[in-house]
């Protein structure tokens, strides 16, 4: 997966895997690729978009992600 935040890491949420643990500047976060698939057709993500998940701390010192407040962050624009 990427190895930092300036590296994003590609997903496929056509058929998502169930979870995926992503690393943030804050630590691994592990992520149910499921929710945030749904999220995405709700926002209408394309195929190169770029979607920003937010993350919070749990009482046993967790990195877990907010899947209400996922957003859009830009259209990538075609890569080739």
């Amino acid at each position: 997966m990427g190895k930092s935040i300036d590296e994003p890491t590609t997903v496929n949420l056509v058929d998502p895997v169930a979870e995926l643990t992503l690393m943030t500047d804050k630590g691994p976060m592990k992520v149910n690729m499921k929710r945030v698939a749904e999220v995405a057709k709700k926002l209408g993500v394309d195929k190169f978009d770029l979607l920003s998940i937010p993350g919070h701390r749990n009482a046993r010192g967790e990195l877990v992600p907010d899947y209400d407040l996922i957003r859009l962050e830009r259209k990538a624009g075609e890569q080739e």
